[in-house]
Order: C-alpha cells, then sequence, then structure tokens
C-alpha cells in the first residue's frame, strides 16, 4: 500500500516539477516525507532504504528526479522488501 502511494505522489511531484508548480511540489514532498518514514521491509537493513531514499530526495532538491528514476527507485524498494 505505501509503494503505491509513495509511486504515485512521486510521479505526481515529478509532474508538478515540469510544470514548475512550486506550490504542489512543496504539498507532494511533504506526503513523500511522511510515507518514507512509514515504510518498512522484514528482510532488509534501515540502511537500504534510507540510500535510495536520500537519492530520491537529492535528485528532488537538484530538480533532476524523472518519471523513470520513480519506476527504477520505486522497483528497487519492492524488491528489497519495502511495503
Amino acid at each position: 500500500m505505501n509503494i503505491k502511494h509513495i509511486t504515485e505522489f512521486l510521479m505526481s511531484y515529478v509532474s508538478a516539477m515540469e510544470s514548475n508548480n512550486v506550490e504542489e511540489m512543496e504539498r507532494l514532498k511533504q506526503e513523500i516525507l511522511l510515507i518514507f518514514d512509514r515504510l518498512h521491509s522484514v528482510t532488509s537493513e534501515e540502511s537500504d532504504k534510507e540510500e535510495i531514499i536520500n537519492i530520491i530526495l537529492l535528485k528532488m532538491q537538484e530538480k533532476t528526479l524523472t518519471h523513470f528514476d520513480v519506476a527504477t527507485y520505486t522497483m528497487d524498494l519492492v524488491i528489497l522488501g519495502y511495503s
């Protein structure tokens, strides 16, 4: 459930970024951070999640996050057992 939501919010964030909608980007970023906090895995270390999250946040800050990045990083989280 959380991976589905994080994917949707990140995809919306990229779209808002592409259209330069700063207010929507900020709103979505707050939602994204809350969902990141709720992700948990029974098979992977927390450091795996933190590494992926840090990459996503850096790309968000640099405004270089793409839809392809979102698909790749959320797939990585699923592979690591996060839900």
